[in-house]
């Protein structure tokens, strides 16, 4: 093994490989040669924008030992033949703006990440491993910009973000109440039984936001001290973690496709790492998983009180036939029209908790 090499692998624990397997295997690549079927590695926002600006000149330390990073972790997917899918992060650029001109911009990005992607291994560690500022000073082909507008209307209607957003949204609104951690809890999983639907990313992330052992830090990016356009953008920054451990959850259950994912945000990292252990628990024989599964969610729950309360509802056996649940009422376009409808309920009333909250400033 050549000398960049090893210091690109002993590297690797910068940005982490995230998936249900354990840390050791995961940033060993001879364990990538064992594996049947398609590899890919899901990169967030912001290690995409960290590659795509190999085009940039920059002058500053800590975003040239973050694009360091990113690239090296490009490095060891090419290397261990590994996709690396920048799919959530193009669609988290375009913000649902699906105009014209915004794909175009859009497009920009995705063609200097696939240019980037495409470069001799040897080349990316000489300009960019070794720390020189230099950008990446190529021109860029025109790629196909059909198949471009292909990828993202694939994933253009993006329901799972807006089944996320929803619930972000109850998330902060009974935050801002003066209820205990646990009647808050309890609050956000009927909600979830009752009028919409359980997920178990959404479990888990609540658990940690309510935790008084605030074991996940800067979770909640709704601050009361901002202004309500800016909460908006937060809101949608908070909506964006929720969807990409979501999806993550979702593409581990994937047959013939080992699934990986990598985020470059501390909070995000250490939401994802506890969502791969649990994922890596339901895999285990039945009675295993059910115990193991206890005690995890025993360790992060706010009190035993609550977990028995979770386990109690959303674990019921007889939730696949309750007609009271919100999913089992209603079927496609309609099950979408309520879910906008709760939306819409649940925004009015945040601006409400706004103007009064400002009313007395």
């Amino acid at each position: 093994m050549s000398k960049e090499a090893m210091e690109t692998e002993n590297n690797m624990e910068k940005i982490n490989i995230l998936g249900k397997y354990s840390d050791d295997l995961l940033t060993d690549p001879n364990f990538y040669l064992k594996l049947e079927g398609i590899k890919v590695l899901y990169i967030d926002n912001n290690i995409f924008s960290y590659i795509t600006n190999c085009f940039s000149y920059v002058d500053n330390s800590q975003f040239l030992e973050k694009r360091k990073q990113s690239v090296e972790l490009l490095i060891f997917c090419k290397k261990n033949d590994i996709l690396v899918e920048p799919v959530y992060a193009v669609q988290e650029k375009l913000k649902f703006d699906y105009s014209e001109e915004n794909i175009k911009k859009a497009f920009g990005y995705f063609r200097q990440f696939l240019i980037v992607y495409s470069l001799p291994n040897e080349f990316l560690y000489d300009c960019f491993v070794k720390g020189n500022k230099q950008k990446l000073d190529l021109l860029l082909d025109e790629d196909d910009y059909t198949f471009f507008k292909e990828y993202v209307s694939k994933y253009k209607m993006l329901k799972e973000w807006k089944s996320m957003y929803l619930l972000v949204l109850k998330i902060i609104i009974e935050n801002l109440s003066s209820k205990s951690n646990e009647d808050k809890l309890k609050n956000i999983f009927d909600f979830m039984y009752y009028n919409y639907e359980i997920r178990t990313a959404v479990v888990i992330y609540c658990f940690y936001f309510f935790s008084d052992k605030q074991l996940i830090c800067k979770m909640n990016k709704y601050k009361q001290s901002k202004s309500f356009e800016e909460n908006k953008e937060n809101i949608n920054n908070m909506t964006w973690d929720l969807y990409f451990m979501t999806m993550a959850y979702k593409n581990l259950s994937e047959k013939n496709k080992n699934s990986f994912f990598a985020t470059e945000d501390k909070c995000l990292n250490g939401l994802m790492q506890f969502l791969m252990c649990y994922k890596a628990i339901e895999e285990m024989p039945e009675k295993i998983s059910n115990e193991k599964i206890q005690e995890v969610i025993y360790k992060i729950a706010v009190t035993k009180d609550i977990a028995d309360y979770y386990f109690d509802l959303c674990c019921n056996p007889n939730k696949s036939t309750d007609k009271n649940r919100f999913y089992l009422k209603y079927v496609n376009e309609e099950f979408t029209q309520k879910r906008d409808e709760l939306i819409c309920e649940l925004e009015k009333k945040l601006k409400t908790f706004y103007l009064q909250k400002n009313m007395f400033i």
